[in-house]
């Protein structure tokens, strides 16, 4: 077993998340793929494993051409799991028998969230009135209370539509520093368009963050004001 987690391979992951399981097994005998994988949280059958997954890697490791297909991948909610940690093992059944795979992990389970704010809407000074030949400009924060920053997605809406995605990743020191969490460090987030698609007039802007413990808006609605000049 390689990797136990969030589909990134974090090994710590929201009751929300999806519990993502991989690694590889062959038959000494027969080769791969094997007849089946089952994937094991704290010692209790969770399902089977999709099996045929190409893994050049072992099979040049082992110089067995017939491993190649060795890889197997399993994924499943992970909101039927406690939170706190659980051990996941796996084990392989073939031509040869059954026994453990190698490489057991750890996964811990919290009751996470998506949390953050809009902080700025505007032009690229932040003044909120701009005209429509400007530029949109929309900053905030983002993470996610499980896995950090930053996270998956955040959707810019103006008066209840998505407009685009923000660009992640920007340095925030004051958001670390006031939850007391490093892993919030880079949870910055930026939008930018063009207004020219704003009819003139006030617009509600919003903004919604999608991470490993689901989907939910950020505070900060702000308001922006378009006009026609130049």
């Amino acid at each position: 077993m390689d990797v136990a987690g969030d589909p990134a391979g974090n090994p710590t992951l929201s009751k929300s998340g999806t519990l993502v399981v991989r690694g590889w097994a062959a038959d000494t005998a027969t080769g791969a793929p094997v007849q089946s994988v089952t994937v094991r949280v704290d010692g209790v059958n969770v399902g089977t494993a999709i099996l045929g997954g190409a893994r050049p890697d072992v099979a040049q490791a082992y110089g067995r051409s017939d491993f190649t297909n060795s890889g197997w991948t399993f994924q499943t909610s992970a909101g039927f799991l406690s939170v706190g940690q659980h051990s996941v093992t796996a084990i392989a059944t073939g031509p040869s028998g059954t026994a453990p795979l190698a490489g057991s992990k750890n996964i811990t389970i919290t009751s996470g969230q998506e949390v953050g704010v809009v902080d700025v809407v505007g032009d690229s000074v932040g003044n909120p009135t701009l005209s429509t030949s400007g530029t949109l400009v929309v900053r905030g924060w983002a993470a996610d209370t499980a896995t950090g920053a930053p996270v998956q997605s955040v959707t810019v809406l103006v008066d209840g539509v998505s407009v685009g995605t923000a660009a992640l990743g920007d340095v925030r020191p004051d958001v670390a520093q006031a939850y007391g969490r490093s892993d919030f460090t880079n949870s910055g987030w930026t939008f930018q368009a063009s207004a020219g698609f704003l009819s003139v007039g006030q617009h509600s802007v919003t903004a919604s963050a999608t991470g490993p413990s689901g989907t939910a808006p950020l505070a900060g609605s702000k308001t922006v004001t378009i006009t026609s000049g130049h």
